[in-house]
């Protein structure tokens, strides 16, 4: 059993069993842990509380929390689904913005429906979790090259680094283990779906043309995507930073590893990609 631990002040609230909601913005907290409890029984047997049992919405804005360990422990609230983090120090571990700061907290905490009071809908968690899990497979088979998919797969389920990995490979594993065709082309089912996405330039550079929608394999990769982009609006390759915005999402996210796919970064129909020009 985990016990959540907070600064001793903080830490005497968990002995209110009802506690529902607790604010804590502002406060200075730089680190939460998640310590293995001892299973204490007193005379009748019972076994020692959960932590916060009821917790279901936990405000940490403004305060100066900075590792992903602290976010990983919020994941042991049983009850908790709304939270917010906004000015803390938390960076994204694939040097993204804020949109994938908070990809990468939906990814670490299952159960959260709200997230800096914007909804976290069943569309963006799936997209969340994917990314992260490929992530850390991608990480693992780094480390050992040798290793097969499988294999870098049960070592990242280890890793405490990522409590999480063991639960996302069980629900997860098919779409992210695929092979290579020996010249870096990927295949799996979400590099082989066709996606109808909308492409919205909006580079002054480019005047006023209007948005046109393309139906893309999701084995397209960022570089590919780019060259069409250039074809399309005339904003040279080097020049441009494009963003995928979602239909259930309020955040762009950046596309800025041009080898990566496009199925594999959890686009999906319906969604915008914004082109616009570094220069201007």
């Amino acid at each position: 059993m985990q016990k959540l631990c907070f600064d001793p002040q903080v830490q005497k609230l968990d002995q209110l069993p009802s506690l529902q909601r607790l604010v804590l913005s502002g406060n200075q907290i730089s680190s939460i842990t998640a310590s293995s409890a001892r299973r204490e029984c007193d005379a009748e047997g019972s076994s020692s509380p959960i932590s916060f049992p009821k917790l279901s919405g936990i405000l940490l804005a403004r305060n100066r929390i900075a590792d992903w360990s602290s976010i990983d422990a919020l994941n042991h609230l049983p009850a908790l689904t709304e939270l917010r983090l906004t000015e803390n120090a938390l960076k994204s571990s694939t040097g993204g913005g804020v949109a994938m700061v908070r990809l990468e907290i939906v990814a670490r905490v299952a159960q959260l429906k709200v997230l800096n009071s914007s909804a976290v809908g069943p569309n963006e968690r799936r997209d969340a979790e994917i990314r992260y899990l490929r992530r850390i497979l991608g990480e693992a088979q780094s480390a050992a090259p040798d290793a097969s998919v499988e294999e870098a797969a049960a070592k990242a389920s280890t890793s405490t680094a990522h409590p999480r990995c063991e639960e996302l490979v069980q629900q997860y594993g098919h779409l992210t283990t695929h092979a290579s065709d020996g010249q870096g082309a990927e295949t799996g089912t979400l590099s082989n779906t066709m996606l109808s996405l909308t492409l919205q330039c909006v580079a002054a550079s480019a005047g006023e043309r209007p948005p046109q929608t393309k139906k893309l394999p999701g084995s397209l990769t960022v570089g590919n995507l780019k060259l069409l982009c250039e074809k399309l609006f005339k904003v040279a390759v080097a020049h441009q930073k494009i963003f995928a915005k979602q239909a259930d999402s309020p955040f762009p996210e950046e596309l800025d590893d041009d080898r990566e796919q496009i199925g594999y970064l959890g686009m999906r129909d319906g969604a915008t990609i914004l082109i616009s020009d570094s220069s201007e």
